[in-house]
């Protein structure tokens, strides 16, 4: 820490938005390399530790860019929605009193992998042809239907091919969901100027660019994050309300408890 701090105490800025240069005309054949004056170059400002910090911790404005603001909204609700997987395996054994619970719920995840590989490929090749948002909905779509379905089957066999629906919806949405991200980061308008010689006049283009693309896409990708965190708190909190004691002294889970958890997945 302390030669972090020595270090990025005084940072010199680099020019950051870059030198335009004005190429002086010279004879044809001449050995004299070109060299450019910048025409506007921003000054020099001194980095200090504490404004470092400030800028690496600050968040966008969710009220200046909103639709940065739902997608990470809208990421974190839906891995907080994936959390509700984690107790199908109590599930299995306190509902459908299967023997072999832990078995049955490892081979419905590798299902749901398959279900994500097979549904990869072709889940990018629609967001190209009928968009991002379609997509979302079909697989959110996906998605719930299984959950659904996870409670009303009682079939092992149909849990497992219900499984392999909910990877194909997983991955459908996943697979977009980054580039969604991407898309919507915080921008700003910045002119360049480019153009400049005697035969024409200096051109001045508008283009818009992201604010800080690394330090957004961390926000983005930490809304995944703390959707999952906050959605095992309340399944964890919820289904331990719905416990009780087997005769054996083993925590069981009802099935009330379950159908709570997965509705709010």
């Amino acid at each position: 820490v302390f030669c972090l701090g020595v270090t990025v105490v005084h940072i010199p800025a680099g020019d950051i938005e870059g030198n335009m240069f004005e190429l002086e005309d010279e004879p044809a054949g001449s050995k004299k390399q070109h060299s450019g004056s910048p025409r506007a170059k921003r000054k020099q400002q001194i980095i200090t530790f504490s404004s470092l910090l400030y800028e690496s911790l600050s968040m966008p404005s969710f009220t200046k860019f909103p639709d940065f603001a739902y997608t990470c909204l809208g990421r974190a609700l839906f891995n907080a929605g994936l959390g509700g997987q984690v107790y199908l395996v109590y599930y299995l054994r306190d509902v459908m009193l299967v023997s072999n619970p832990v078995q049955v719920t490892s081979i419905v995840s590798v299902l749901a992998l398959l279900g994500g590989i097979v549904g990869a490929l072709p889940a990018g090749m629609l967001s190209d042809k009928i968009g991002k948002k379609p997509l979302i909905y079909t697989s959110i779509v996906m998605c719930i239907g299984s959950l659904v379905l996870f409670m009303l089957v009682g079939n092992v066999e149909l849990i497992q091919m219900v499984g392999f629906v909910y990877g194909i919806g997983n991955v459908g949405y996943l697979s977009v969901d980054y580039a969604l991200g991407v898309q919507v980061l915080p921008k700003k308008i910045v002119t360049i100027e480019e153009g400049a010689s005697e035969e024409h006049s200096l051109e001045r283009n508008t283009v818009s660019v992201p604010i800080d693309a690394a330090k957004d896409l961390g926000v983005f990708a930490m809304s995944a994050t703390v959707g999952q965190l906050v959605g095992q708190i309340i399944y964890g909190t919820v289904l331990d309300q719905f416990s009780g004691t087997s005769d054996k002294g083993q925590v069981i889970y009802n099935t009330g408890g379950f159908l709570v958890i997965y509705t709010i997945s």
